[in-house]
């Protein structure tokens, strides 16, 4: 605590060079009650060294010095910068001389009076000299602190990277107004401050925006006004929301807004704001909906069953094809299980499989059998895990294909295959007249006609092509010639079936070298042709997924050269497929940092070497050099469990890590408020259940946060009064109305029951316009109302010396005003008279012992506090230390607790004041021997006081009986009398007689 000038002793340079005078000022200021300190300079340059090397708190300055005057010294001074409160003093009256002291700067200017008036009222005039002083010098340190603070301030906002603006309402708009005429008028308010900052994001400059209307920047349209409505409904404050405004330009740009209005008299004056440009922000959320859509559009309109299940196998995304192939409609589907939707038995086979990808995180692929239908169908399905950001498994992802028809063309195929081993092909021979003249049975099987059924028959007869005579037509041209035909065309079997087949027809040339047959060798390439196409359908499936998926999509060969580039690489990294493909990834994206590089280059080793990794976030680079935070994941490519490469994917994560670093900073901000705030601070939820509870709770209510958490904040801090917590529920019960209650004086109760004096006011917390919870701060006044009660103690004890009638008056006084501090039933007050070394009691209440006799100090506490003057807290444990060192000597009834503290005046001690507890859990405390060690100072001011008094009217009745003795004999009445006008004026009364 700073001290005043009343509370230290005060340092004066008293510039005199009439020693006469100096003596009559020093015994005067001795007199009075100033505590004070007098350095005597004769000649002003004396008094300019004292000022030079000491410290002083007040000059007092005679106008006369020796060659110069007062004036002149003073002049002197300030050139020097010696900063002091100067008291003039002058046996002149002269008016001039006086206004001219003061106008230089002079705290106060006495005129020397003949009769020395002037030096009564001179401790009077330093006192007001100093606290005038005193006063100034804080108003002007207040000052330059201001100008500082507005100084930073003016620079932060024109610095910030962030647009601070006001707009102001001319003229002032009354908050009862209707909301819609509220906002219709606030569109009408003017920009009076804004940054630069703030100028460039609307696309002008400072001095132009300024003067505008809010319309001219933020368009009078029914999304603003929304905006607005917000802003009003939540108390002209608002955080976060987004308005929709158009630049100088023209252009549309949105921003996110943090705004307080200024609130007077009921009228909303003006409103500060800041806010931050996210038109980039709200176009990448438009494009990545749409992407979104797309995607779905991808999924739609793929013929391979796609889905997703969460971790409970509950159904949360399917596509068209799941619904076509299924027959149910999408809504039957999503947020189902599979014992919904399939039998007992298969959905038990499809939970296990589920469950292994959950558990291991790896992810499988088999052939599950499922009844479509009616019918059992074969479909190949692929189940990967679905991890979260941090790499936690919160579902999976399925791919399913229909594959029945594939597998019996396999398995038909398969036969087929174990026949070829003997004759692979069919083999048809015809004369030049094409007449079949031979058949293997693989053409027997093939066409499913028996070699008498053929023979002697024109193979024409198995085209089942709808132009079957001109395509033979040209097989005989061209085979006549001599030439080879080769090709591929629609067969027809006996029983009407048609395939495809490749056929190669020779002409046989004998020995003559003439045509003498045709051999045809076919093959059934209908399974081939079917495979081609869906192998083509995939590849289109993939590249679709490669061109529209959000995520960079990156192979490589086995020798890390890049192989597929998709439009999110070109738009993530800068580089164009044709300026990545064949480059080493790593010198792409990884070259310009070497650790990342090393980085880079170790994944790669690490795929190629067969191990993938989960999702990792690292740092890559753009073609323009600029950093980007993306998530990565990459496997290595196999064919026939031989590495062939590997594939990446990259997906942009540096919004995301801007969110969490913005998320991160809020939420320490508001942690270090909540923690370094000295009062308590309470949130609860709308059911008044404890959601935040800051230290400053922990230590004002005795509860830790954990004891807390969760549990009705009424119930807690109220007690076991129904009538206090009936009167806590309704001011919670305001909040929770959406009222704000002002800070009111309450009492509420701690965790050991001890009843609290607080100040406590609560606001409703909001969340897009709905009340959540409630926040609470409470001050605590316990400390306050202690220190009023001391105050008024002191006080009263002050009062008490002009009040009472004696000593023993005083001292019940004195027990009255203790109790009222500490538990003091029993109390006593010792006096001390070092002159004679003897104590006595003249005050001694207690309920067990009677007031000891006056006599010489012995070994009790009382005479322990006397020769340590220090205070004491003494517990019988402490006492009996104390006997058994020699300390002291036990006399009366032991006390649970004893608190004596010593009475001293000028470092002098003049007694004890004690007080004892003989009732067990009434014990003292170290605030209660604080308490008692700061009112015992004043007590024994006080008692010193009224001892002098009385002895200065014991004097006065004395000389009234010296009066009377001496009548008659004038020399001795004329003594006599100024005796009496000496006590009188001591007394603080009027002199009685004119001698």
């Amino acid at each position: 605590m700073e001290l005043g000038m009343s509370d230290k002793t005060i340092k004066i340079l008293v510039v005199e060079n009439v020693k006469h005078d100096y003596f009559l000022m020093e015994r005067a200021l001795r007199r009075s009650e100033l505590d004070c300190e007098m350095v005597r300079a004769f000649h002003a340059k004396d008094a300019l060294e004292c000022l030079h090397s000491g410290h002083f708190d007040i000059v007092i300055l005679d106008y006369s010095l020796s060659g110069e005057t007062g004036l002149d010294m003073f002049r002197r001074m300030k050139v020097k910068g010696i900063e002091v409160p100067v008291v003039f003093v002058s046996g002149s009256g002269d008016e001039a001389v006086a206004a001219e002291a003061i106008r230089q700067g002079a705290q106060d200017y006495i005129v020397k009076d003949p009769q020395g008036g002037y030096l009564e009222m001179l401790a009077d005039v330093i006192r007001k000299a100093t606290e005038q002083w005193e006063a100034e010098q804080s108003y002007k340190k207040s000052q330059r602190r201001l100008k500082e603070s507005e100084a930073k301030l003016r620079s932060f906002i024109e610095s910030s990277t962030i647009g601070i603006w006001c707009f102001r309402c001319k003229p002032s708009l009354g908050i009862t107004l209707p909301e819609e005429k509220l906002i219709q008028e606030f569109f009408k308010s003017v920009c009076v401050k804004c940054n630069e900052t703030y100028a460039k994001m609307m696309g002008t400059t400072k001095e132009e925006i300024l003067g505008m209307r809010l319309s001219e920047v933020m368009p009078d349209t029914e999304e603003n006004r929304e905006y607005l409505r917000a802003f009003i409904r939540n108390g002209f404050k608002l955080s976060g929301g987004i308005s929709h405004e158009i630049d100088r330009a023209g252009k549309e740009k949105y921003f996110s807004n943090s705004l307080v209005g200024t609130i007077k008299d009921g009228k909303l004056i003006e409103a500060w704001g800041t806010q931050t440009d996210i038109t980039e922000q709200m176009k990448a959320e438009e494009q990545l909906r749409k992407s979104e859509e797309r995607l779905r559009g991808v999924l739609d309109a793929s013929g391979e069953v796609v889905f997703t299940k969460n971790i409970k196998g509950y159904y949360t995304l399917v596509n068209a094809a799941f619904s076509r192939i299924f027959k149910r409609p999408l809504k039957e589907i999503v947020g189902k299980t599979d014992r919904e939707l399939f039998t007992e038995k298969e959905a038990k086979k499809l939970r296990k499989t589920d469950l292994k990808v959950l558990k291991r995180g790896e992810t499988d692929t088999r052939e599950d059998i499922l009844t479509v239908d009616g019918d059992l169908h074969i479909f190949k399905t692929t189940k990967v895990p679905l991890r979260n950001e941090v790499g936690e498994i919160i579902g999976l992802c399925g791919f399913a294909v229909d594959i029945t028809e594939r597998k019996r063309s396999e398995n038909e195929l398969r036969f087929l295959s174990s026949i070829t081993k003997q004759v692979t092909d069919s083999i048809i021979v015809t004369d030049t007249e094409f007449e079949t003249t031979y058949i293997n049975k693989a053409t027997e099987e093939l066409f499913s006609y028996s070699r008498k059924e053929l023979m002697g028959k024109n193979p024409g007869i198995l085209n089942a092509e709808p132009e079957a005579e001109q395509i033979q037509r040209d097989i005989y041209k061209t085979v006549s010639s001599g030439k080879v035909w080769t090709g591929a065309h629609l067969n027809r079997r006996k029983d009407g079936s048609t395939f495809i087949c490749e056929f190669r027809i020779s002409p046989l040339i004998d020995e003559r070298g003439k045509t003498s047959a045709y051999i045809a060798i076919q093959r059934d390439i209908t399974d081939r042709r079917s495979l081609e196409e869906e192998l083509k359908e995939h590849r289109g499936y993939l590249e679709s997924i490669m061109r529209y998926i959000p995520e960079a999509i990156v192979t490589q060969d086995a020798e890390g050269m890049v192989l597929e580039w998709n439009p999110e690489a070109e738009r993530l990294f800068g580089y164009t497929s044709e300026e990545a493909v064949g480059k080493k990834l790593d010198d792409l994206v990884a070259s310009r940092d070497p650790d990342k590089f090393k980085e880079a280059t170790g994944m790669t080793r690490q795929i190629l070497a067969g191990k993938p990794f989960s999702p990792v976030e690292a740092v890559r680079f753009r073609k323009d050099g600029s950093p980007v935070d993306v998530r990565l994941v990459a496997s290595p490519i196999l064919k026939e469990n031989k590495i062939m490469g590997t594939i990446a994917l990259y997906r942009d994560i540096t919004e995301q890590k801007r969110l969490e670093k913005e998320a991160r900073d809020r939420r320490l901000y508001l942690e270090n408020l909540m923690n370094n705030n000295p009062n308590a601070i309470i949130a609860a939820d709308d059911k008044q259940r404890v959601l935040e509870w800051n230290p400053g709770a922990e230590r004002l209510f005795g509860y830790t946060r954990d004891e807390v958490m969760g549990k009705n904040v009424d119930d807690l801090i109220t007690g076991s009064n129904p009538d206090t917590l009936k009167e806590a529920t309704s001011l919670t019960n305001q909040v929770l109305a959406g009222e704000r209650v002002p800070s009111t004086e309450v009492v509420r109760y701690r965790k050991d029951g001890t009843p609290i004096s607080v100040i406590v006011s609560g606001s409703p917390i909001l969340s897009e316009g709905k009340l959540i919870g409630v926040v609470a701060t409470y001050i605590d006044l316990t400390e306050h109302k202690r220190e009023e009660k001391i105050r008024e103690s002191i006080y009263r004890i002050a009062e008490a010396v002009v009040t009472t009638k004696d000593l023993n008056e005083f001292f019940g006084f004195i027990h009255d005003a203790i109790r009222k501090l500490l538990p003091a039933e029993n109390a006593y007050i010792t006096l001390y008279d070092s002159d004679a070394d003897l104590i006595s009691f003249p005050y001694f209440v207690d309920r067990y012992d009677t007031a000891p006799q006056p006599g010489r100090p012995g070994k009790g506490l009382t005479e322990y506090v006397l020769r340590t003057k220090m205070p004491i807290l003494a517990t019988p444990k402490v006492i009996s230390r104390l006997h058994k060192e020699g300390e002291i000597k036990i006399i009366g009834t032991l006390p649970v607790s004893w608190l004596g503290v010593p009475l001293i005046v000028e470092d002098r001690i003049i007694g004890v004041v004690a007080v004892q507890s003989y009732t067990e859990g009434i014990e003292y405390t170290e605030r209660d021997k604080e308490i008692l060690l700061y009112v015992s100072a004043q007590i024994a001011q006080a008692i010193s006081r009224k001892r002098a008094e009385e002895k200065l009217y014991e004097q006065m009745r004395e000389l009234k009986a010296f009066h009377r003795i001496t009548l008659g004999r004038e020399d001795r009445i004329i003594e006599l009398k100024h005796k009496v006008n000496e006590l009188l004026e001591r007394l603080g009364e009027e002199k009685k007689y004119g001698v």
